[in-house]
């Protein structure tokens, strides 16, 4: 079945249902039961909620028993007036309504005319009466107001939450990704928490990692860290919700600028006389909201609304490099500060006065040396050299949200996000080599909504969203062609230096990687409110698109200098004359992710009893992945013991000396699919039951429980890794200088030879595709006292199964190929590698193995105050 008629089937499926799948917990409930003076229930009541910042009106009517429920309500300050023939009007103002949250309202209507209005101030119960979820809201006065070290993210805002460890420092840049710890007093596996912005997933989707790039705090309104218990339209046991701000009906505004020095940090105490080192921090943005005003065109109050907002980040610091390199003589061929002689390999006689001649001295080296080895600031051939590099880290980011309501119907709502995450420059071994010169993340977040009321008890909510994510990993001497170089070195697409290793020297080594990452992310939903059932359902559809370009281990080429024909490690750089070279076969790693991911789900939030409500759901996932597009696939099959290609035939990148030293064959002759994931399957099976219940013990006194299961949906990137750089299609290629004392090649013609790929090379197997998963329970008591404080206390737990060795708790892959009798390895009568259960592999290594269990339990015991303004205490 193709990814295009599953998502058909699963669009039917919604609306079949006639349910909603709401976009991921960013609206609120106004609930109640309408009453007389008497305690008798009213129906047929008017009840109408308007929020006060833009005048958006909502109606309902009470049903038979006096209740009414008004759903997908924005977050904000509202306003509920009830009416009814022959009795007085009862207005209640002062309403803040949070994320995901439910108010329960209890409106007395006394005796009398319409035109009479009973007014109450307050924002009725602010703990959740009807939910069984554990979850703390931060809203915008307390993220604008609370004093934080940087401006950067929400990492110091997300540790108010309870039960919450493992986060970020608050002045990070905020790249890679997050995972914290939620509720569980464990950090929260690939997979184990999401992220979304106005509704919508936005997190590195092939890595499973929640994506911390949101607006500027200011143009936050508010924000749920959700850690144990959410309801079924949530695929992870863990969420964090971001709300971005909405215009309103009055204009605002406001600006800031912040900036640290280092004349206003305190000396290091050992510095001495030395200067305080650069540091400049330098914080700057801007928001302006409001209606939408065309003078003479176009006067958008109560209708259309805007929020623009700019934060800038600039920091200027230093870092101490304390490193060991040639000294001055060195540099020059002495090498009188050694005792012993310096030998000429091409002769087997010492150098005189210990001196390289010039003419002895290797080009290629000599070009290294002025390159990547910066000249000693003190004598001596120990840690000589220290340097204080200069680095510039930059941000900004800019975010439009724009809201209007089309007809009192239909509301439309759109979000741009842009963030400029650097590049910026990071930490090198020296100030010449080993850091990045270019390191961040350019973001693009584009959010579309609609929402459509049919009727006050059915809504209709629609959404689309594209993610564009370039990351940049680009080496410190990405300007360099190291391959004009070193003569055989080969041409690559992340340059950089080579690894170098030279005794007693600083090393040298390079990385790099450039990803792109594009996710698109439709869903649709309804909601039905019918008497004391909400139920809820829906689908989604997100395509997942992820390039990645790395170069190939040892990057751009290895080189080890050891001293063995000259005597000494740096002298046999000088000259020339590695102990080994190595090549990476190819340079470059190429590959390109592909991955969809549907979900539906149904609910059904049943207010059984006045005081009991039970939460109960069913959600489906399936996570389908694409085969590579360049063929390049290959795993070791275990009851084959060969390593089988998929495929009709050998692609071109194969490494010729692998067809013919290993085992080896074609999924087309072993009678296996071609297809990669048709041999190793797609979990269709993730059905994730939800169950859970509040019951209001008394006024203002609520116990709540829940259980579920959630699945850790997998990385495409990590469950990829094995079929698509696996033998035959990556190797190194080995040249081994003389044993003896006159090497056979130089730095001149290192890959002049055929070299050799290793005789007992490692390779890689999968297990069959398995969904990890999470069972999660939770029982909390939660009490409000007067003056809006709460207090809750419950426990909180979770058992983690089938988690693999990238998701997991640990970070391995276990090797399959152990030797079959250790004992006699021990005794050393035999090799390691004679014993293998497989020839001719060193080890063979299973990815994705389904191996780790764990379980975490908590007691969490949080205090929380609400005011009236909008600041909260907890």
């Amino acid at each position: 079945m193709t990814h295009a008629s599953l998502g058909l089937c699963f669009v039917l499926l919604a609306f079949l249902s006639g349910e909603r799948l709401l976009a991921q917990g960013i609206t609120g409930t106004i609930a109640g039961n309408v009453t007389d003076a008497s305690g008798a229930t009213i129906a047929d009541a008017t009840v109408t909620v308007t929020q006060t910042e833009t005048n958006t009106i909502r109606k309902v009517t009470t049903s038979d028993t006096g209740s009414f429920t008004v759903t997908q309500l924005a977050p904000g300050h509202y306003t509920v007036q009830v009416d009814h023939a022959g009795f007085q009007t009862f207005r209640q103002l002062g309403i803040t309504l949070a994320i995901d949250q439910t108010i329960q309202l209890s409106p007395v209507l006394p005796n009398g005319e319409v035109t009479q209005t009973v007014e109450v101030t307050g924002a009725g119960n602010t703990i959740q009466t009807q939910d069984s979820s554990i979850g703390t809201v931060v809203e915008s006065q307390a993220i604008q107001n609370t004093p934080l070290n940087g401006r950067l993210g929400l990492m110091g805002l997300i540790s108010l939450a309870p039960g919450i460890q493992g986060v970020g420092a608050q002045d990070q840049l905020a790249t890679r990704g997050i995972t914290f710890a939620a509720g569980t007093g464990s950090r929260s596996s690939y997979g184990g928490l999401t992220s979304t912005l106005d509704g919508v997933t936005n997190q590195e989707v092939t890595l499973q990692r929640a994506e911390p790039e949101v607006p500027s705090l200011d143009a936050i309104s508010q924000f749920k860290v959700l850690s144990n218990g959410a309801p079924a339209e949530f695929g992870q046991p863990a969420a964090l919700i971001v709300v971005s701000a909405s215009g309103a009906n009055q204009f605002h505004g406001g600006a800031l600028e912040y900036n640290r020095s280092k004349g206003m940090g305190a000396k290091a105490y050992f510095s001495g006389a030395n200067p305080r080192p650069p540091y400049q921090r330098n914080e700057f943005g801007a928001n302006l909201s409001g209606p939408i005003l065309i003078p003479h065109v176009y006067n958008g109050r109560n209708k259309s609304f805007f929020f623009v907002a700019y934060e800038g980040f600039r920091l200027t610091q230093s870092y101490a490099d304390n490193t060991q390199q040639p000294t001055a003589l060195m540099r020059q061929g002495i090498f009188t500060e050694f005792s012993g002689n310096i030998t000429n390999p091409s002769t087997g006689t010492a150098f005189a006065n210990k001196t390289i001649p010039t003419a002895n001295q290797n080009a290629v080296s000599l070009k290294l040396l002025s390159l990547l080895y910066p000249n000693p600031t003190t004598s001596g051939t120990g840690v000589n050299t220290y340097e204080q590099v200069q680095t510039t880290s930059t941000a900004s980011r800019v975010s439009v949200r724009l809201d209007h309501q089309l007809t009192a119907n239909d509301q439309l709502r759109f979000t741009f996000l842009r963030a400029f995450y650097g590049p910026s420059p990071t930490n090198g071994s020296t100030i010449l080599q080993g850091g990045n010169a270019q390191d961040g993340e350019h973001n693009m977040n584009i959010i579309l909504g609609w929402t459509h009321v049919f009727s006050p008890n059915l809504l209709l909510d629609t959404y689309g969203s594209f993610f564009h994510l370039p990351i940049y990993r680009t080496p410190q001497n990405y300007k360099t062609d190291f391959s004009s170089n070193i003569p055989g070195l080969g041409t690559g697409l992340i340059q950089g230096a080579p690894q170098i290793t030279i005794t007693n020297i600083q090393g040298v080594s390079e990385s790099g990687s450039k990803d792109l990452e594009q996710v698109g992310q439709i869903g649709t939903s309804l909601t039905k409110i019918a008497g004391s059932h909400t139920i809820k359902g829906g689908f989604s559809y997100l395509y997942d698109n992820h390039w990645n370009i790395s170069a190939t281990s040892p990057q751009r080429g290895s080189f080890r200098f050891t001293g063995q024909y000259s005597g000494n490690a740096f002298a046999d750089f000088l000259l020339g004359y590695p102990v080994t070279a190595v090549k990476p076969v190819p340079n470059d790693y190429v590959k390109r992710d592909i991955s969809a991911q549907y979900a539906a789900y149904i609910q059904d939030d049943w207010k059984i009893l006045r005081n009991l409500t039970i939460n109960a759901g069913l959600r489906y996932d399936l996570q389908l992945f694409s085969d590579n597009l360049y063929r390049n696939t290959a795993l070791y099959i275990p009851n084959l013991k060969q390593v089988v290609v998929f495929g009709n035939s050998y692609p071109s990148a194969a490494i010729p000396s692998f067809l013919t030293s290993i085992p080896i064959t074609l999924s087309s002759t072993a009678n296996l699919p071609n297809n990669v994931f048709s041999y190793l399957g797609q979990n269709k099976k993730n059905f994730a039951p939800r169950l859970g219940f509040a019951y209001e013990v008394k006024p203002n006194t609520v116990l709540r429980g829940a259980f579920g299961i959630y699945y850790n949906l997998l990385p495409a990137s990590y469950i990829t890794t094995a079929p698509f750089a696996n033998l035959p299609f990556s190797g190194s290629q080995t040249f081994n200088n003389s044993s003896g004392s006159t090497p056979s090649f130089s730095m001149s013609n290192a890959f002049s030879g055929t070299g050799s790929f290793a005789a007992n090379p490692s390779v890689l197997a999968q297990a069959s595709t398995t969904t990890p998963y999470t069972e999660q329970y939770n029982l909390a008591l939660e009490h409000q006292f007067a003056g809006n404080w709460t207090v809750r206390v419950g426990y909180a737990g979770q058992h983690n199964l089938k988690q693999n060795n990238y998701g997991g708790s640990g970070n391995y892959a276990p090797n399959i190929n152990l030797p079959s009798n250790p004992v006699l390895i021990k005794n050393g009568s035999v090799t390691a590698q004679s014993l293998n259960l497989v020839q001719p592999f060193s080890t063979i290594s299973l990815n994705m193995a389904p191996i780790f269990h764990r379980t975490m339990n908590a007691l969490q015991v949080g205090a929380h105050r609400a005011y009236h303004n909008g600041m909260a205490f907890g």
